[in-house]
């Protein structure tokens, strides 16, 4: 779980994200904090993730597999951050319990913040018909409280294979 360490980890994430080029072909890198060959890619918390292809696996949503969901409905609000690293979101799939918050933290200018299915994931299921996620460009943090329980997918606009899910109990 996170603590205040996480401050650190964003002031180097935000350097590292000031650093980091794109490519015409959908951005920087895949969802997760590793890979197996570009297909499935494996975050600090276990998570099983499609790196971006377009496709969905075992009838996930924005490349969110059932098992890929970091429980951290019982932690803190610093367990309950998603950043960047290595052109990946750390913790993509998050389950929360309704009203709490998760603190987005990356520079939204580069990697700005979308709601909804990245354009590589429009064959997935929706998700809940109304988000309490905007689009958020601008800026180094976006905390968001989720009040009703639903699946909320979510996407960094203009890198497609960063996708994830926030999944509210």
């Amino acid at each position: 779980m996170r603590s205040s360490f996480g401050i650190l980890v964003l002031a180097a994430s935000l350097a590292a994200c000031s650093s980091t080029s794109t490519t015409s072909s959908g951005g920087t890198g895949a969802t997760g904090s590793g890979t197996d060959g570009g297909t499935e890619a494996d975050d600090a918390g276990g998570a099983d993730i499609d790196a971006g292809s377009g496709a969905t696996s075992s009838g996930g949503m924005n490349g969110c597999k059932a098992t890929a969901y970091m429980d951290v409905t019982t932690g803190t609000a610093n367990d309950r951050m998603i950043m960047i690293s290595g052109g990946k979101f750390d913790y993509p799939c998050m389950t929360i319990l309704a009203g709490q918050s998760v603190m987005f933290m990356w520079d939204l200018a580069t990697y700005p913040l979308e709601p909804g299915l990245s354009p590589d994931h429009t064959a997935d299921p929706a998700g809940a018909a109304s988000t309490p996620i905007t689009e958020k460009k601008s800026g180094s943090i976006a905390t968001i409280k989720f009040p009703t329980a639903g699946m909320y997918p979510y996407y960094a606009k203009g890198h497609a294979t960063m996708t994830g899910v926030i999944e509210v109990k």
